[in-house]
């Protein structure tokens, strides 16, 4: 008898436990700028860009590369360096961190494309990172990057400065390059659009 009764309760949780997943995966597909606090996300490892970030406190270890580049590798400082160079000509800068093998980076492209097409006062700039050289060269092509673009030479420092945990993760830096909002996740119009704003 008790067999019987346990029967339908385990199933009556599992549908409560489904149910459950799917109203979060279509409630919780919206990204949204997060604000910097002293807790890391999810109660996890905090990473340098939790915080907030400064580019101005960063030394470039080498030659910062050109404004309009295509396509070289950087490492973070040399990053940090590109956007310093940014923000004292004016610009705030966004930054949007991707890889050849991330279809909803790929989704993304276009909308960015699109917001530094209209917002020329806004510096964009690619960072690949997590990617083989080779692969992320192909991508900037087959993806129709439209800004310039880098490869983090160092695999994955550009994502641990900024706190990225996930791909694709944008980030934006004010002029006096301080990093004030970050989106985990593919943009959409809202999420971009409210990005865009705290540097507008």
């Amino acid at each position: 008898m008790r067999t019987r009764v346990l029967l339908p309760i385990a199933a009556v949780v599992a549908l409560a436990a489904v149910a459950v997943a799917v109203f979060a995966i279509l409630t919780f597909d919206e990204p949204e700028v997060v604000d910097f606090g002293e807790r890391p996300p999810q109660g996890g490892v905090s990473l340098p860009g939790d915080v907030g970030l400064d580019v101005t406190d960063v030394e470039p270890s080498g030659p910062v590369p050109p404004p309009d580049v295509v396509f070289e590798e950087a490492d973070w400082s040399q990053v940090a360096g590109w956007i310093a160079r940014e923000n004292a000509a004016g610009r705030p800068v966004v930054l949007n961190l991707w890889a050849s093998w991330c279809e909803p980076c790929e989704q993304e492209i276009p909308m960015l494309n699109e917001a530094a097409a209209d917002h020329p006062d806004i510096a964009f700039l690619g960072v690949a990172t997590n990617d083989a050289l080779e692969d992320a060269r192909a991508a900037v092509d087959r993806f129709g990057i439209a800004f310039p673009a880098l490869r983090d030479a160092e695999f994955d420092q550009v994502a641990f400065q900024v706190g990225a945990r996930a791909m694709p993760t944008t980030v934006v830096f004010d002029t006096d390059g301080n990093m004030v909002g970050r989106v985990v996740g593919e943009v959409t119009t809202s999420s971009l659009a409210d990005l865009l704003d705290t540097v507008r």
